[in-house]
């Protein structure tokens, strides 16, 4: 792939959304979201791919529609404490990490192709954003601000040559040896950030700890010669590297902010393919899964050349929001700015990132085989009401070649974060998670909201034993349930025993692929082989026939496969079959 090309084809997008000539201050400048049907308060994150544009190509419109966007930025989302708001009507501030490092990006690359009162105001603007984070404490906020910020400080620290900034990111930097886990998984995304669940376990989010915390310690690493931190973000992405998958995905089906789950990571972070690309130097690894990832990223990119929210988008009619192209258009830009070359491509080999394991510190195994990977998560930190899948939840099932067949989004789609989350448009939007449901008095009671469900492995059949409950965690009389998981090859064994409820299994299925249906077998077709579910015990059939459900979340359609007890089991194959189909 051509990272330039992607790179031009989101700055392309980006640029004719940019609204001009109304007359209107507070829409001059900005950039509208076709998804959202709105301005996004971030949009000057794309200031910096702008100006990489006017250097790259001479032609004055990028840096022209660069400083419109910072003059929109100051006159609605700029505060007068020096900080910025995330949205016109948000009073988040911690947002503010990230304005000033665009801006430290612009100046430090691009300052040669900026006006000279274009560099004055983002100069002296950024001074005024020190001086905030200088006295704004982000310490106790979600992880991936504390550390951005110590890298906002550190750099600061350096273009200003200001002793105060530097004693600021000490503080924050003794902070970040202490954020991973036993197996060097970072935590804290929530609050608090040191809150234990139920089982005791800290908070994880793969998203955010890929595409923003991780780099951002790469970052400070490497700036400041630190050889402690390098070694943590060394250490770091090799642990996370056990939840990518083969197309360079990302497996967030259990993390605390899955409703930001994007596949190629998350809604409103930068990005993870610069750092595994400074980091390739020291494990050779990371540079195919730098590839990977940004050949998704290309292979997400809409007709209209922005960045989609996961794979299945377009095919289901959704819009791209802009809020994916001007955060990872940054990261397109540094890696280019720091000398990698434009067009990149992935080694054949075959993916190593997988591993079976069981992660306790998640209360989560992965099995991998030679054709395919799967999770099964008990995990159950309670981020929102309805969050992530817990219970024993076959949370993820991806087969190489024939790509995703089960990629589990949040319980519940809630807009927790309403200005950085799209609204499903004419699609069935439902739960993309396999559970066993049962419904009483208007109340759904499943597997997947038991959070206190207890796993175990034994001869390489993983059990989950638990109670069907409602969202709020109350369980109904005649609930328990047992799920055990069989994996083999080119199969996996699944039995289910309940005295109620249905078991739904929601395969994700493409526009092309071909469905065949009977009450024994259901056969999803694609290009590269099949995908099977077989009935041993119990009736099968499909919720709607053969239409589809949709889910924002990491962004599938699927065919959602019921399946009834008999006698209080049920018992079915996934089975795969590699030929042309």
């Amino acid at each position: 792939m051509r990272i330039d090309n992607l790179l031009s084809a989101w700055c392309s997008a980006l640029y004719s959304l940019q609204i001009r000539g109304t007359g209107f201050s507070r829409a001059d400048g900005a950039i509208f979201c076709p998804a959202c049907g709105r301005v996004h308060g971030r949009s000057s994150d794309a200031i910096y791919p702008f100006l990489f544009m006017a250097a790259r190509t001479g032609d004055r419109k990028w840096c022209e529609s660069a400083e419109r966007l910072f003059d929109w930025t100051e006159r609605t989302v700029s505060l007068d404490s020096g900080g910025y708001a995330n949205d016109i009507d948000s009073d988040w501030k911690g947002i503010t990490v990230f304005s000033a490092l665009q801006m430290l990006d612009s100046l430090e690359y691009h300052s040669d192709v900026m006006t000279a009162s274009f560099h004055e105001k983002m100069e002296k603007r950024l001074h005024e954003a020190a001086e905030f984070l200088y006295g704004y404490n982000l310490l106790e906020a979600n992880t991936n601000y504390p550390v951005s910020d110590a890298l906002a400080l550190y750099r600061l620290g350096k273009y200003f040559d200001e002793k105060k900034y530097f004693d600021r990111y000490m503080e924050y930097r003794v902070l970040i040896p202490s954020l991973f886990t036993e197996d060097f998984l970072i935590f804290g995304e929530s609050s608090p950030r040191d809150r234990r669940s139920g089982k005791g376990l800290l908070s994880v989010d793969i998203g955010y700890n890929t595409e923003e915390t991780l780099p951002a310690i790469t970052s400070l690493a490497l700036l400041s010669d630190d050889s402690e931190l390098l070694e943590l973000a060394i250490k770091g992405f090799k642990a996370h590297m056990g939840f990518m998958l083969s197309d360079g995905g990302w497996d967030n089906s259990f993390g605390t902010r899955n409703f930001k789950w994007t596949y190629w990571g998350s809604r409103t972070s930068d990005g993870a393919a610069l750092a595994l690309l400074e980091l390739s130097e020291y494990e050779s690894s990371f540079r195919d899964a730098a590839v990977r990832n940004l050949e998704l990223l290309e292979m997400c990119t809409s007709r209209s050349g922005l960045l989609l929210g996961g794979p299945g988008y377009e095919e289901a009619g959704q819009s791209p929001c802009v809020h994916h192209s001007f955060t990872h258009a940054k990261v397109l830009a540094a890696i280019l700015d720091h000398g990698y070359p434009e067009e990149i491509s992935s080694s054949q080999s075959h993916w190593q990132g997988r591993k079976t394991e069981y992660y306790r510190s998640l209360d989560t195994y992965t099995v991998a085989r030679d054709a395919y990977t799967a999770t099964v998560t008990g995990y159950d930190w309670p981020y929102m009401r309805g969050g992530h899948v817990s219970g024993g939840t076959l949370s993820l099932l991806h087969h190489d070649p024939l790509g995703p067949v089960i990629a589990s989004g949040p319980a519940i789609y809630t807009l927790r974060e309403r200005n950085n989350m799209q609204i499903p448009v004419n699609v069935r939007h439902e739960c993309n998670a396999p559970r066993l449901s049962f419904a009483e008095n208007g109340i759904e009671y499943s597997s997947i909201y038991d959070g206190s469900a207890m796993l175990s492995e034994h001869n390489g059949v993983i059990t989950a034993e638990g109670r069907l409950k409602d969202a709020d965690g109350n369980s109904i009389d005649g609930g328990s349930y047992r799920i055990s998981y069989s994996f083999g090859d080119e199969s996996i064994s699944v039995s289910v025993f309940a005295a109620k409820g249905t078991f739904i299994l929601p395969l994700i299925v493409h526009q092309g692929d071909g469905i065949s249906l009977d009450t024994e077998r259901i056969i999803i077709t694609r290009k590269h082989g099949r995908i099977i579910v077989a009935a041993k015990t119990g009736r099968l059939g499909t919720l709607y026939g053969e239409e589809r459900i949709f889910n924002l979340v990491p962004g599938f359609e699927a065919l959602p496969i019921s399946m009834e007890p008999e006698a209080g089991r049920i018992d079915f194959d996934i089975l795969f079959s590699k030929e042309e189909g």
